[in-house]
């Protein structure tokens, strides 16, 4: 992971940020604030999100990416994008071996990487119906060695592993 930024250039901080958008397409000021990084050099969008489809609170974020072009898309791929980021850095995923699907298909995961020959499907879940989560996860489970399945609260984590016992659930924010 990246060390705070107080100690390196503005280029080196610059390059650094660079080579995660590129990987992750779009972070957040906060996600980038946690790895002691800044991104004011690169395209910005302010939002109000919520974490999940159905939730009742929001938060205020500020999306970046390498071109504002990327930023034209709809806030909730946004956040879908930068879910999917924030999946990566906390199983601390490097950028070589990991593929972001910015495109968000139905039966596609939102990225996957390769760990030890294997190929490991990744999905960000802001609130998928039932049907939803049970496509999803019959789309993957043949070509993938495991699904890791990121959400935005602990109480959508524990419903999903109560209803479905072998998937990896974690809880993520990118705010």
């Amino acid at each position: 992971m990246p060390q705070p930024s107080s100690n390196r250039s503005p280029m080196v901080v610059q390059a650094a940020v660079r080579r995660l958008l590129a990987v992750d397409h779009v972070l957040t000021d906060a996600q980038l604030d946690r790895l002691g990084l800044h991104g004011q050099v690169f395209p910005s969008l302010k939002l109000t999100v919520a974490p999940l489809t159905s939730s009742s609170r929001s938060h205020d974020v500020t999306f970046r990416a390498l071109r504002s072009d990327i930023l034209q898309t709809s806030p909730v791929r946004l956040a879908h994008l930068a879910g999917t980021a924030a999946i990566r850095h906390a199983l601390t995923q490097p950028t070589d071996g990991w593929q972001a699907d910015p495109g968000g298909r139905d039966t596609r995961p939102d990225a996957v990487f390769t760990q030890d020959d294997d190929r490991w499907a990744v999905e960000f879940d802001a609130g998928y119906g039932r049907a939803a989560v049970r496509r999803k996860l019959r789309a993957f489970e043949q070509e993938y060695a495991g699904v890791i399945w990121g959400v935005a609260s602990a109480a959508r984590a524990s419903h999903l592993t109560d209803r479905h016992p072998g998937l990896h659930v974690m809880t993520v924010q990118y705010w």
